[in-house]
């Protein structure tokens, strides 16, 4: 696990209005993080392929139902490059069903997290992603 003091965090979600909330979250009680969003998992890939932020991210937030390409193809890209294996990847989705849970561990995913409901579960699970995974 990559320690950093200004760690970078990728979000990819298609959702502007989550974005948009995970952005508030981050910039009031996480500002210590560098955030980069993304609106789908092409975008992420390029700007990784490109390496355009000129270094890894310490973690990814992934959601898994998007349309231009799904949280599970991404995980199937990220785990063929061995230079992106090692970065954490968290989905978070409104999926229930037990199938995508499988299938995001069997891909390497480190947890798979239900979106929250209200902004404090937001808050809460971004706070509780980071102590897990950042720590």
């Amino acid at each position: 696990m990559r320690q950093a003091t200004n760690p970078l965090i990728y979000v990819v979600d298609d959702d502007p209005y989550h974005l948009e909330l995970v952005n508030y979250i981050f910039r009031r009680y996480h500002a210590h993080c560098k955030l980069r969003c993304f609106n789908d998992g092409t975008d992420m890939l390029f700007h990784l392929t490109h390496q355009l932020d000129r270094q890894l991210p310490n973690l990814i937030l992934l959601d898994w139902n998007m349309p231009v390409m799904a949280g599970n193809h991404v995980l199937e890209l990220l785990r063929m490059d061995s230079q992106w294996q090692s970065i954490p990847v968290v989905v978070l989705s409104n999926s229930e069903v037990d199938k995508d849970r499988a299938r995001s561990y069997h891909l390497g995913g480190r947890a798979f997290i239900a979106k929250a409901e209200t902004l404090q579960e937001l808050i809460d699970t971004i706070a509780l992603i980071l102590e897990l995974w950042l720590a």
